[in-house]
């Protein structure tokens, strides 16, 4: 067993309750908890109404998606702190304990993961026992430092761009699953106003029967359209309460909440011109800033990686207190430079270079296809909203005069100059053409809501 005097012993404990105190002080790891880390431990329940921009609002607030990815900022972050913290003072401390016999002195490292790593000499043989205090400042590094954590700064900047577009598109996803709720419940109503009809018709049907003015197998036709029309109703019904349950997980409320939509679809919108569209987009689209903070970051990676071939200087400092059972010791402290110079590698930091131009090359192929892509997305977009504009007028169109026709045809029935067939196709149109009617206001609000995010707003 190691015997340490009780010289030693209160050296090595003043040195240690020195160290402790200095950790406590400027080293104690932070306890505070950042307000995005908050953990959903239930989905939140909502009951009442709900307007197209509380969706959107409650979205980017909720949706379990984007508050998984928005975590990856904070990994970013803490990479940024990570480079800056390598261009601060290190400082360890390392008690070593050893025994031993034989011809040579050894040496012995400390523990593996404590920065600034230190090392002793110990004696080949007898007992030693030894309390360092190492500290170790960068003084000259080739720039190195300076670039890696202008490099982590830059994918700092990239990632809060990839999230910001990711907010553009569960913006999207939601105004998308409002407006699916809002076509459901369009078809609900053109289902259920062919459901009254045909009823009120089956019972005119009915009355004409009983009097022998119309024969069986019209009536028949008449109750078969209530039928017909039950089933498109029901269809209808169960197509809101499908769409209401991909709302609420888009917004990440519980599947139990009640909600009621205000608002409405959107009869005409202004379109601005494609170029003014265009130019904004350029300006506005998160993913084109992270494109080129993606170019600045693989510009210092090239930094980094030429660093690699100058000199790296630090500034060392030990002290400590060191004993013997064979020589004795006692405290001391060393100070001096270290300096490394790499010389022979085997073509590896070449290699590095090149691997770090490849990636700045594909960095900005990136940002080029980037630019493109929101040209086009932009483009496309607009054309939606200028087509499905000109449905929805074709569409009022259609609905006013199938409305006519069926009126026409049921005066013609009723005056007898018409046959029954006549009002059944005409109520038939009718309903298509409100389907038709309220499809298209769904193809332009959504169209709308694309042509946002393609110039990146909400």
């Amino acid at each position: 067993m190691i015997r340490v005097n009780l010289k030693l012993r209160k050296e090595i404990g003043v040195i240690g309750m020195a160290c402790l105190a200095f950790l406590a002080i400027t080293l104690a790891p932070c306890s505070a908890t950042p307000a995005d880390n908050a953990k959903i431990s239930t989905l939140p329940v909502m009951n009442g109404a709900l307007s197209l921009d509380q969706a959107v609002s409650l979205a980017l607030k909720q949706n379990l998606n984007l508050t998984r990815i928005e975590q990856n900022l904070l990994i970013a972050r803490s990479k940024v702190s990570e480079a800056k913290a390598a261009r601060a003072v290190s400082l360890s401390t390392t008690t070593y304990l050893t025994a031993g016999s034989g011809d040579t002195h050894s040496m012995i490292s400390g523990s593996p993961g404590v920065s600034p790593t230190n090392s002793i000499d110990v004696p080949a043989t007898g007992e030693a026992a030894n309390q360092d205090l190492m500290l170790m400042f960068p003084l000259w590094t080739g720039g190195k430092l300076k670039a890696a954590l202008r490099e982590a700064k830059s994918l700092e900047s990239a990632t809060s761009g990839d999230i910001a577009e990711e907010r553009l598109s569960v913006g999207l996803a939601a105004r998308e699953a409002y407006y699916k709720v809002l076509l459901a419940q369009g078809i609900q109503d053109a289902a259920q106003k062919q459901v009254d009809a045909s009823a009120e018709n089956a019972r005119v049907a009915q009355e004409e029967y009983n009097v022998g003015k119309i024969n069986l197998s019209t009536l028949l036709r008449y109750k078969a359209a209530i039928a017909n029309a039950q089933q498109s109703l029901t269809t209808a019904q169960n197509d809101v309460q499908m769409a209401l349950v991909d709302l609420k997980v888009v917004l990440g409320l519980s599947l139990s909440s009640t909600i009621q939509l205000t608002s409405v679809l959107a009869e005409s919108l202004p379109l601005q011109p494609l170029d003014q569209l265009t130019a904004l987009a350029r300006k506005e689209r998160p993913v084109l800033a992270a494109a080129k903070a993606r170019i600045a970051a693989s510009k210092s990676g090239i930094s980094v990686s030429r660093a690699a071939f100058m000199p790296q200087i630090y500034l060392t400092m030990v002290g400590g207190s060191f004993n013997t059972s064979s020589f004795g010791g006692g405290p001391g402290y060393w100070a001096g430079l270290t300096i490394g110079i790499p010389l022979l590698e085997g073509g590896a930091r070449h290699a590095k270079i090149r691997e770090a131009k490849a990636k700045m090359e594909q960095a900005q192929i990136d940002r080029r296809s980037a630019e493109l892509q929101v040209d086009s997305g932009v483009t496309k977009a607009w054309l939606s909203v200028q087509s499905a504009q000109a449905n929805v007028t074709a569409s009022q169109r259609e609905v006013e005069q199938a409305t006519e026709a069926e009126r026409v045809a049921r005066l013609r029935v009723e005056s007898g100059k018409g046959i029954y067939l006549e009002e059944l196709d005409a109520l038939a149109a009718l309903f298509q053409a409100r389907l038709d009617r309220v499809q298209a206001l769904y193809n332009l609000n959504t169209s709308n809501a694309e042509l946002m995010r393609a110039i990146g707003q909400q």
